[in-house]
């Protein structure tokens, strides 16, 4: 059986000029298990162009407008060698946050390179919370047991240099018609038990 998260994205976009302009929101890994809320001022469509560019919105407003768009998704977990990895083809949001709470006591987490993994915690249910900052582009999160060995894998694949544990300073690349400036959603993985939760500053 195949392990999946239940993720609901939310972005917070400002629209900068007018007539039809086109977001980005990539994810092409997802899919959508509903249609897209959308909460503004003006008209919205989503479109999926492929697995590469993901899923576009196309917004049409007056310039200077804030507009909010949730996403339902189901996104696959991928398990190597022990360890759990989730892996999000995002849009480069420079406030992008991640809450994670999965279903075990005691972990080990690594995020990609240009995040930050800021916070593991212990919750009294025998949980564990993790709290990730400016996670975008191609974000990759993965976790194991404490208490686990995490078996090598074939060498034909091994990590990317850009994993670690620790932190580094994010980028962000500018867009000249629109700013998404929040991330954000809340997920449930079917088989782990895991929650996700990606919150606004």
């Amino acid at each position: 059986m195949d392990r999946q998260a239940e993720l609901t994205a939310e972005f917070s976009i400002d629209v900068r000029d007018a007539g039809w302009v086109r977001v980005p929101l990539r994810l092409g890994q997802a899919i959508l298990l509903k249609e897209a809320e959308y909460e503004g001022s003006g008209e919205q469509l989503l479109e999926f162009e492929n697995q590469q560019e993901g899923y576009v919105s196309w917004i049409r407003s007056e310039p200077g407008k804030a507009h909010k768009i949730k996403l339902k998704l189901l996104v696959p977990l991928t398990t190597i060698g022990g360890e759990t990895q989730l892996t999000l083809n995002l849009p480069r949001a420079p406030l992008g946050k991640l809450d994670l709470l999965v279903a075990a006591a005691s972990i080990q987490a690594k995020v990609s390179e240009g995040s930050e993994l800021v916070q593991t915690e212990q919750t009294a249910d025998g949980k564990t919370r993790l709290k990730a900052l400016r996670i975008g582009g191609d974000f990759e999160l993965a976790w194991h047991a404490s208490d686990s060995h995490v078996a090598n894998v074939p060498p034909c694949w091994r990590p990317p240099d850009s994993f670690w544990y620790g932190s580094m300073a994010g980028t962000s690349i500018p867009r000249p018609a629109w700013r998404c400036a929040v991330l954000a959603g809340v997920g449930r993985s079917t088989d782990s038990g895991c929650v996700c939760r990606l919150v606004p500053s």
